[in-house]
């Protein structure tokens, strides 16, 4: 697994925690 996928995987996690908080 590419550093970069594990970044992304991590940034819609942070994002969707952030959405999911949000509403």
């Amino acid at each position: 697994m590419h550093l970069g996928m594990l970044w992304v995987l991590i940034w819609v996690s942070i994002c969707d925690l952030d959405r999911a908080d949000s509403n």
